[in-house]
Order: structure tokens, then sequence, then C-alpha cells
């Protein structure tokens, strides 16, 4: 009997007011917070027009972040600018791309102190999905950064960059 009755407030909780009130209350908390992080995005940067900023992008130092034109940052993106970060026009992040201009000085005594290092991404930079952009680097015109790379040194213009051990393929 007690499985019986157990099964049948389950059963009520499904359908009941009080499902629907939490249900409602969660979306408006998520819808919320999406207006939010968009309308801070939208007022700590200098966003062009004809620009696509997903929400859940996260910026460190947003005073630090320049864009020239047009860019497209997908979910997930980091971009930490503890230095100057620069766009070109027609910049592409895909998915969970990580763009970093700081890293430790492990050189130094602890704790390690924060060194940073300018990001240019010229125009026409397509970068893929985790990609991780490390500081010091500038990422030329037209280039292709494919899905998971690691970008630690620049990278010429027209250029083709893929898969482990940072391999250039020809245009």
């Amino acid at each position: 009997m007690k499985n019986t009755l157990k099964d049948i407030a389950e059963f009520v909780f499904q359908f009941s007011i009080v499902k629907c009130f939490f249900r409602a209350l969660i979306t408006l908390g998520i819808g919320f917070d999406r207006f939010w992080t968009f309308a801070r995005a939208r007022s700590l940067l200098d966003i062009p027009k004809g620009s696509n900023c997903h929400w859940s992008v996260v910026f460190k130092y947003p005073e630090n972040i320049r864009f020239s034109g047009r860019v497209m940052l997908s979910p997930g993106c980091v971009i930490g600018a503890m230095s100057p970060v620069s766009f070109g026009s027609e910049v592409r992040l895909s998915q969970g791309v990580h763009i970093e201009t700081a890293s430790l000085d492990i050189n130094g005594e602890l704790p390690y102190k924060h060194i940073a290092k300018p990001i240019t991404i010229e125009d026409g930079v397509w970068i893929g999905a985790h990609s991780i952009i490390l500081a010091g680097v500038t990422i030329g015109k037209n280039s292709v950064i494919g899905a998971g790379v690691v970008v630690s040194k620049s990278i010429p213009e027209n250029s083709i960059v893929v898969g482990p051990g940072f391999r250039f393929i020809e245009r």
C-alpha cells in the first residue's frame, strides 16, 4: 500500500501547480540571467553593429578589448584581456575558444606574478572550436585555426593551422 501512495503522490506532483510554479520560476531566472549577461556585455564593450555575441561569453578585463568590425562570438568563449586584445573585421570564434593574454612568471618567487602580452586577431580570421590563443600572438588576415589547436606563436596571413604539433597547410 505504501508504494501505491508514493506513486500517487509522485503522479500528483508531476501535474501540480507547485511544479508548474517552480518551472516558471527557473525559466524566468534563466531568461533574466541571459538578458543581464547580454546587457552587461553591450554596456562594457563597444561591439559593432551586425556582430553576434552569445550570452555565455565571458569577458575578463573588458576595458582592454577592441573590435574593429563585425565579430561572431559563439557559446562558451572566454576572452581574458589583462593586456589589450584587438579583433579585426569578420572574425569568428567557434564554441569554447579561449583567448588569454596573461600567464604566470614561473621564474619569479612565490607567489608567482602575472605577466601579460597583447593579442591581435586580424581581419577574416576563423578560430575553430575549443582552440586556445595564448599571450603575445598575432593571427594574420584570412587565417583559419583548426579545432583544438593551442596557438602559442604568431601565425602569418592566409594560413591554415590544424592538429597537434601545429601543422601549417598550404592554401
